[in-house]
C-alpha cells in the first residue's frame, strides 16, 4: 500500500475500491465493525459512517488526531497499536 501513499495511482485506486462495492451497507454486515479514522481527514466525512455506527453496539470508531486520508503513511505507528489492540481485544 506505502508504493500508492502519495501518488495519483493509489488515490485512484481507492476510488475504485469504494465504486465496487457501492451496494454495500452496514445493515448487512453481521461482524463488529472498528473504524480508525484520521481526524485532520479532509476526504473523508466520517458523518455518515458515524451516524450509521452509532444504530449499532457492535461497532466503535477511533480518532488519531492530526492525522489526514493516508494515515498509514503519516501515524504508521498509532495505526500499528490500534491493529494490535483489535487483536488483542
Amino acid at each position: 500500500w506505502l508504493v500508492f501513499a502519495d501518488s495519483s495511482s493509489g488515490i485512484a485506486e481507492d476510488f475504485r475500491a469504494v465504486t465496487r462495492f457501492s451496494d454495500m451497507t452496514l445493515s448487512r454486515l453481521s461482524a463488529p465493525i472498528r473504524v480508525l479514522h484520521g481526524r485532520d481527514d479532509p476526504l473523508a466525512d466520517p458523518g455518515p459512517l458515524l451516524s450509521s455506527l452509532s444504530q449499532r453496539t457492535d461497532c466503535s470508531a477511533e480518532f488519531v488526531e492530526s492525522a489526514g486520508h493516508f494515515m498509514p503513511a503519516s501515524h504508521p505507528a498509532e495505526v500499528l497499536r490500534w491493529l494490535k489492540d483489535q487483536c488483542d481485544a
